[in-house]
């Protein structure tokens, strides 16, 4: 008898149990608090070397925005450029793979394939607002695969502009890739331009 009353007892402790449980989960808040998104922003340039930008150490290329920039966010301190030209290297940036898997995507003046999703499009669908100014993805034919605008996200004049138009609140991601120290270069450029 004994055994039958403290399995019994047992057995309400459980049922009081579960029924605390139960209602402890139905006072928690149906949808998980979802953590800010950040914004991401891109600074990128031609021809230039991350040794020559005042953040990563150069003391003679004066770079004080970016500096101010970068002292704010998280900067890339271990990331390279697996291609030294600008159509393949912008390929691999958007869809993070390797050159040698790109296919024509690793030449200059080509079409960058649409079978690997660029983290463009993927933070677009997403809720991202995703914009760009200056050079995009190329020199190439975003068209030629049927894309309706550059892989680097939506044209813009300037920063300023995409601030001003894009949907209050949400997230983005922006590309400032200036032609900048491209070539050809002038005598004395870097005087005239404040660099």
């Amino acid at each position: 008898m004994n055994e039958i009353a403290n399995s019994s007892k047992n057995l309400r402790w459980m049922i009081v149990a579960i029924a605390l449980l139960t209602v402890a989960g139905c006072n928690a808040p149906a949808e998980k608090e979802t953590a800010k998104r950040p914004n991401i922003l891109i600074i990128m340039s031609d021809n230039q070397s991350a040794i020559h930008v005042g953040v990563y150490g150069d003391s003679t290329v004066r770079t004080p925005q970016m500096d101010s920039i970068a002292g704010e966010g998280v900067r890339f301190t271990n990331a390279f450029c697996n291609s030294p030209s600008c159509t393949p290297s912008r390929a691999g940036y958007l869809t993070g793979q390797d050159i040698w898997r790109l296919k024509e995507g690793a030449n200059l003046w080509s079409i960058l394939p649409t079978e690997y999703p660029l983290y463009t499009d993927l933070l677009e669908a997403s809720g991202y607002e995703v914009g760009f100014q200056g050079k995009g993805w190329g020199p190439g034919s975003f068209e030629a695969n049927g894309r309706k605008h550059n892989p680097a996200g939506n044209p813009y004049k300037s920063f300023e502009e995409f601030l001003q138009l894009k949907k209050k609140d949400a997230p983005w991601t922006y590309w400032i890739s200036s032609l900048h120290p491209h070539r050809p270069y002038e005598v004395e450029q870097w005087r005239k331009s404040r660099y």
